[in-house]
């Protein structure tokens, strides 16, 4: 028998905030009949609170998880209250605050497996909650009242073989191996209800819910490896041959209900579908993407089947030992080996690293968290790239919010063009903090967020045998510009460590900072920190 629990609670807050707010400004009528306008002190607060208890008894498996999870907001906010049972029905209020507290619990069991080492079948039964929220639930549309929903039985079996073949060679390599890991998953649950007032209380009409319907569901979770034996140099010993993982996918899981496909004629139950991938033959490079695959939301019959690409990343990391650069090295005869032999402890030297990462940039908040990444004296080059893209789907209906900035700084053009491009780059360097994009709850504004496009480097490398460099930058694509850059150096001296760093924000605030320790003692040491900020009068 082995009980494993665990407890979880994070709190989190912001406050002061100033951005992405559907009603920034108070307004209050003075004596003289005019109205004074006060830009509104808004804070949000989030809590969760989690509590697993498994308990596994041979090969039998009892999972109970407890959860609380609370947000606060304390802005106002517009909603649009529809009626239960009419959805023509519609009212829209805005509440001075606005709050959903959900408590959870959740079991299940897993019986023992069979077939273990080829099929890998898993048998389980578990009790879920009939809607996608919480067993309890309170917001400000019931009042702060508790209400609660149903829970109905779930019966389940998954399947997880690994299937391989392997393929003769080509020149160099010896053979390759393909292997597919699929994750087959069957599950039924008969139909259930929800009340009136859990449907109210989280913003839903009974009209076009589908949530409560009979679930009988197929759920495929796939990866695939394609991996290269290389031939070995000595024929007396095959099987030292390296291995190289040609290329590596993995696809997040996809639903398929039929009950669902027979009532609305698409059976997919996933909001989102990612795929993610890296290979040998580029060393450090990784690829993702995500697609949303829902207009509307999925819990409703008015959703329209249509993916659409939200996020897609690329990441490279090169170093002077990297395989590419050997394999030159090796056809033009050069050493692309640039290390070289450190005179400093290695203890120390991370202790003096540990303590430059502590310094801060300039500017506020985020920005000041940039952290140096110096290499070691004596150790070679390293570099990374990093390609981000991010956009929204456009929605259809409802109250839209732009958050974008050449929209939010719109009123700041009869006030000159410096107060203008003052406005978009504030917007940009400080995004939104009430809501950055999405909506908050069923019925509240969507915040539109505008598309985004960064690629961020990293260099660092050894210019002599004590003096070691770093070098960081974001670009904008969307916006053709660098938003940030950074410089830090580093100097190895016999027995002390310094370091030199400068940073500059988007909003052009910069920092120099000196820092000098003792390697036996890193407490003994000398900070100098200056910074400047450009001022916010004109």
């Amino acid at each position: 028998m082995a009980w494993t629990p665990s407890l979880r609670l994070a709190i989190s807050g912001q406050g002061r905030i100033d951005q992405g707010l559907q009603f920034p400004f108070v307004y209050n009528r003075r004596a003289d009949g005019g109205i004074d306008s006060t830009r509104f002190n808004a804070s949000r607060r989030n809590m969760q609170f989690a509590f697993d208890t498994p308990i596994k008894i041979w090969d039998f498996q009892w999972q109970n998880s407890f959860t609380i999870n609370e947000q606060f907001r304390d802005f106002p906010e517009q909603r649009e209250i529809v009626g239960v049972r009419d959805s023509s029905q519609k009212v829209t209020r805005i509440y001075a605050q606005t709050y959903e507290t959900t408590v959870d619990w959740n079991t299940s069991f897993n019986l023992p497996r069979f077939f273990q080492g080829t099929w890998n079948v898993s048998p389980s039964v578990s009790v879920a909650n009939v809607d996608q929220g919480g067993l309890f639930v309170r917001t400000e549309r019931s009042n702060g009242r508790w209400v609660a929903q149903n829970k109905r039985l779930s019966y389940g079996v998954s399947s997880s073989p690994t299937l391989y073949a392997m393929l003769p060679g080509l020149g160099p390599v010896s053979r390759f191996r393909h292997a597919i890991t699929p994750a087959l998953s069957y599950s039924y649950s008969p139909a259930a209800s929800v009340s009136d007032e859990y449907l109210q209380a989280i913003g839903r009409s009974r009209v076009g819910y589908i949530g409560a319907l009979a679930q009988n569901r197929v759920a495929l979770t796939m990866s695939t490896n394609l991996e290269a034996k290389l031939r070995a140099p000595n024929d007396s010993n095959p099987d030292a041959g390296q291995k190289i993982k040609l290329l590596s996918l993995g696809f997040s899981s996809l639903t398929y209900d039929f009950v669902r496909a027979d009532t609305t004629g698409n059976g997919f139950t996933d909001r989102t579908f990612s795929i993610n991938g890296r290979t040998d033959l580029l060393p450090g490079l990784d690829f993702r993407t995500t697609y949303e695959l829902f207009q509307g939301d999925p819990a409703s019959d008015t959703a329209v089947f249509k993916p659409f690409r939200t996020e897609f990343g690329v990441t490279f990391s090169l170093n002077s030992k990297s395989g590419i650069f050997g394999i030159l090295g090796r056809l033009f005869g050069v050493k692309t080996d640039l290390s070289m032999d450190s005179t400093s402890t290695q203890a120390s030297d991370q202790s003096i690293d540990r303590q430059a990462r502590s310094m801060n940039a300039a500017g506020g908040g985020s920005m000041r968290g940039m952290q140096l990444s110096l290499p070691q004296s004596g150790e070679g080059w390293n570099l990374s790239l990093q390609y981000n893209a991010a956009r929204q789907r456009p929605p259809v209906g409802g109250t839209q919010i732009s958050n974008d900035p050449a929209a939010l700084c719109e009123g700041q053009r009869p006030l000159g063009v410096i107060a203008y491009e003052r406005c978009i780059l504030n917007a940009q360097s400080a995004p939104s903090t009430g809501l950055n994009s999405g909506q908050s709850a069923i019925g509240a504004p969507v915040f539109i967020q505008p598309p985004t496009q960064n690629v961020s480097a990293n260099l660092s490398f050894g210019i002599t045998r004590n003096w070691s460099a770093q070098w960081s930058t974001q670009y904008d694509v969307e916006r053709a510009r660098f938003s940030s850059q950074q410089v830090g150096l580093q100097r190895s001296l016999h027995d002390w460590n310094a370091v030199f760093s400068f940073s500059q924000t988007p909003s052009g605030n910069f920092a120099f900072n000196f820092f000098i320790a003792l390697k036996a003692q890193p407490e003994l040491k000398f900070n100098y920190d200056r910074q400047t900020y450009r001022s916010s009068n004109f």
